[in-house]
């Protein structure tokens, strides 16, 4: 993945609702497991960061040699919506 732009923020928008606890029969170095939509969620997440490090390692700190960086915020959502944003701050919960 080629990213471009000195500056990228990406926003993971998460479903948390009960639904989220089904299990799905996965298969993995040959064996079944099961796995929750969250987990499977929570892994696609994680591999999607290890990958923008892996493509753009220079652009993850802020240094003498880069002033690039990526910023990942997380939105979760069921009943109300709750921004985390960046964890810097206290999060933030609405009703819907």
């Amino acid at each position: 993945m080629e990213m471009k732009g000195d500056d990228l923020k990406i926003i993971f928008c998460i479903d948390v609702s009960g639904s989220m606890c089904a299990t799905q029969e996965v298969q993995r170095q040959g064996k079944t497991h099961h796995i929750s939509r969250i987990d499977a969620v929570k892994n696609s997440i994680l591999a999607q960061i290890d990958e923008m490090k892996d493509s753009n390692p220079n652009r993850y700190f802020y240094s003498s040699y880069s002033h690039h960086h990526r910023k990942v915020g997380i939105v979760l959502f069921n009943n109300s919506v709750t921004l985390l944003g960046d964890g810097s701050q206290s999060p933030i919960v609405s009703s819907l």
